[in-house]
């Protein structure tokens, strides 16, 4: 099952699902993700005030299997 933990890895913590969905060629929507409580600046593509992805529910999960 695929987690966030890679990401927080690879770029030093969680970044927003419009990068995860670059990464992984996954068309995830909001309602797939659980999004930390406030925004902040994501650290891959470094635009202000975006929803940071800190989980993902069962829809997401499925989703992202084998990513």
């Amino acid at each position: 099952m695929w987690t966030t933990r890679r990401v927080r890895k690879s770029y030093g913590g969680n970044v927003c699902r419009h990068c995860i969905n670059d990464m992984t060629y996954v068309h995830l929507y909001p309602k797939d993700c659980v999004y930390a409580p406030q925004r902040d600046v994501c650290p891959r593509c470094k635009k202000e005030n975006k929803h940071i992805v800190s989980g993902f529910k069962l829809s997401g999960k499925w989703k992202l299997l084998g990513k």
